[in-house]
C-alpha cells in the first residue's frame, strides 16, 4: 500500500495550487499528491484544472467511465483528446 493520510490528499493538492510558488514548480508538486486523492471526480477536476488531460482520461479509462469521459470531453478545447475520447466511447459501445 502506498502512502495514507488521515485527512486525505485533497488539501495537500489544494495547499500546492495556492501556494506563491512559481506556477511550474507548484504544479509538478502537486502531480505527486494528485493520484493518491480517493475521490475519482476530484482527481479528474484537479488534472483537468492543471490542463492534464491525458491523465484524466486514464482515470476514466481505467474505471471504465463513460459518464466520466464525456464530462472530460466537455472541459477540453483540444480536438486530439475529444477524438480520442470519442473513439474510447465507440469503442466501449457508447
Amino acid at each position: 500500500t502506498g502512502p495514507t493520510s488521515p485527512i486525505g490528499f485533497a488539501p495537500f493538492v489544494d495547499a500546492c495550487l495556492e501556494s506563491d510558488e512559481e506556477k511550474t514548480k507548484k504544479e509538478k508538486e502537486a502531480m505527486r499528491y494528485i493520484p493518491l486523492v480517493e475521490n475519482t471526480q476530484q482527481r479528474v477536476d484537479y488534472y483537468i484544472r492543471l490542463v492534464k488531460f491525458k491523465e484524466a482520461v486514464e482515470v476514466a479509462v481505467a474505471l471504465k467511465d463513460a459518464d466520466l469521459l464525456r464530462y472530460i470531453r466537455s472541459k477540453t478545447k483540444n480536438a486530439k483528446t475529444m477524438e480520442t475520447i470519442d473513439g474510447l466511447l465507440k469503442e466501449w459501445g457508447y
